[in-house]
């Protein structure tokens, strides 16, 4: 029988073992406590935690819940007016709650009615007797009118956070280390990665397999695949797509990524001067995704 992976194994089961801002967590254990919680909105990176906490929220509390696994598959104002209003519109005993992951892939077309128009309204007729929790990577990408309803709350903790994390989950495996190894596991996986935690614990499992934690770097063979991609597909949307079904591949950084692109083209200049534009104006603007999309427009010469 194979064992569950660390990431599996050590998946937070109540809102004590997560790895998360000591604000939120009382946050989140005075809702469960008062068995009542407001819609909300939980933003962050991939692998932070979102859907793991909205799923603890909801054990504990044990109510009648609607669940869209990803927005992303199916973010569309049908979906919304169909599957979301339908359940809305049953009659419960107690509230119920819809949770939409990936919230911010739902369709933003105000001029038709777009997914997300559609939902506000759905909301605001709900309010009795539904409450609404949405994930999303990018709460920019939601309209103000949602985030008025759905109020957003960031998940966020620290490296010392993630650390001492690390160092339960290696006394729990008996793993041995030395003081060298562990600073180079700091080094060279929690800060590249964070804050994805997940995974943080999936390198800790592959360089702890040994018994010992080793000092090593991490394997980037996911950036030379998605570069790989972004330099031989021309159809731009077709990018778009295969990145934002991709992100947990570089936790969502499009500027580490760009980085990881100027290397890619070094000793073209013409390539890294759009690339070196590209990392500047996504360091100024919100939606660091549409402007990586923009820049790799131009380097294909579609701009």
């Amino acid at each position: 029988m194979l064992n569950d992976p660390w990431v599996v194994k050590y998946a937070p089961k109540t809102v004590d073992e997560m790895v998360l801002d000591s604000d939120i967590k009382d946050k989140i254990k005075h809702w469960i406590k008062t068995k009542d919680f407001p819609s909300m909105t939980l933003a962050g990176t991939p692998g932070i935690g979102k859907s793991t906490l909205a799923n603890i929220l909801l054990k504990e509390l044990d109510i009648e819940k609607y669940i869209v696994q990803s927005c992303s598959i199916d973010g569309s104002i049908e979906m919304v007016k169909t599957r979301v209003n339908d359940f809305c519109q049953m009659v419960s005993d107690t509230y119920k709650v819809v949770v939409l992951d990936e919230a911010d892939c739902l369709t933003n077309n105000t001029s038709n009615a777009g997914a997300q128009m559609a939902l506000r309204n759905i909301i605001s007729e709900s309010l009795n007797d539904t409450r609404f929790i949405l994930t999303c990577n990018y709460s920019e990408k939601l309209i103000d009118a949602l985030k008025s309803r759905c109020p957003v709350i960031q998940l966020k903790f620290s490296t010392k956070d993630v650390l001492i994390h690390v160092l339960d989950i290696l006394k729990k495996e008996s793993i041995s280390y030395t003081q060298e190894s562990l600073q180079a596991f700091v080094k060279n996986v929690i800060k590249p990665k964070f804050p994805d935690i997940r995974s943080i614990i999936s390198h800790l499992e592959i360089m702890s397999s040994s018994g010992t934690l080793t000092s090593g770097t991490i394997d980037h063979s996911d950036y030379a695949e998605i570069l790989q991609f972004i330099h031989e597909s021309k159809d731009i949307m077709q990018i778009r797509e295969y990145l934002l079904n991709n992100e947990d591949l570089f936790s969502g950084d499009y500027i580490k990524l760009a980085g990881e692109l100027f290397n890619f083209y070094n000793g073209n200049p013409k390539e890294m001067m759009i690339i070196a534009e590209g990392i500047y104006k996504m360091s100024i603007v919100l939606d660091k995704e549409i402007q990586f999309t923009a820049m790799i427009a131009s380097l294909k010469g579609l701009a």
